[in-house]
């Protein structure tokens, strides 16, 4: 895939591959899933149980992942690993397991 539609369908894949994952990752992760969370919920019914979509919850899910989109979107455009403390991420690490970036030989 590329960047763009990895930025709007997976931002937490597309900080991992492209940008500075471990100042970034876990709370883009983070707004990421809890976008999925509010879009589920307000589809179940919204905070009051509704029988039908709850779209003010929905509406708060969307507005999440784009909030999560675009900072994944800044993130890529600014993130360079060389600018990066700790280039390396446990949560990257977890997405992209054959990434392996150690050396063998220690």
């Amino acid at each position: 895939m590329n960047r763009t539609a990895l930025t709007l369908l997976a931002p937490t894949v597309a900080v991992c591959r492209f940008g500075c994952a471990s100042c970034y990752a876990a709370p883009i992760t983070v707004l990421w899933l809890a976008s999925i969370v509010a879009i589920v919920f307000g589809f179940l019914g919204g905070p009051v149980g509704l029988t039908e979509p709850g779209w003010s919850a929905v509406a708060l899910g969307l507005a999440l992942w784009g909030m999560a989109s675009l900072w994944t979107a800044i993130v890529i455009r600014g993130g360079d690993e060389v600018r990066c403390e700790k280039p390396d991420s446990a949560v990257c690490h977890t997405i992209n397991p054959g990434t392996d970036r150690s050396d063998p030989r220690e």
